[in-house]
């Protein structure tokens, strides 16, 4: 996990990592061979709440107090840096050219009707709008999703 342990509730960084390549997943799983061998190896917890709790003293010593051996002995904090851009939850609206064919992704489906085909869309872009030119290769675009109607 990068930075600091998340509180609960609190949305975190998503690991992107390839299937089969143990590598680029060390720190994740460093992190939860950690917490298993600091938090759970020692005691027994009987219920979801006493978890929650182990886990709170737990992220404040790993966060605060803890040396980490891969940043030189120091802890999270002190390296930690909250982000200077402000991440909101709603991209902002895509403006289109003239002339392009506008379609909003429903609800309730993960496809959209473009140039008499239907055009499977990913479920994180509900609600969101994409265009197409209607002309040449009849690219359709929005919102980082790209395709080509042949």
């Amino acid at each position: 996990m990068a930075g600091l342990a998340a509180q609960p509730g609190e949305i975190t960084n998503v690991l992107h990592s390839c299937p089969y390549h143990p590598q680029s997943r060390g720190k994740n799983e460093r992190f939860h061979r950690t917490l298993a061998a600091e938090v759970l190896a020692f005691e027994c917890l009987p219920n979801l709440a006493a978890v929650r709790h182990a886990f709170d003293r737990w992220r404040a010593v790993y966060n605060f107090e803890r040396p980490h051996e891969g940043i030189g002995q120091d802890v999270p904090s002190s390296r930690y840096r909250p982000r200077p851009r402000v991440m909101t939850n709603r991209l902002p609206e895509v403006e289109y050219d003239q002339g392009e064919i506008v379609r909003r992704v429903p609800t309730t489906k993960d496809y959209i009707s473009f140039k008499d085909r239907l055009w499977k869309v990913p479920q994180v872009f509900r609600e969101e709008r994409g265009a197409g030119s209607g002309k040449g290769d009849h690219e359709f675009n929005g919102a980082a999703m790209l395709g080509h109607a042949e």
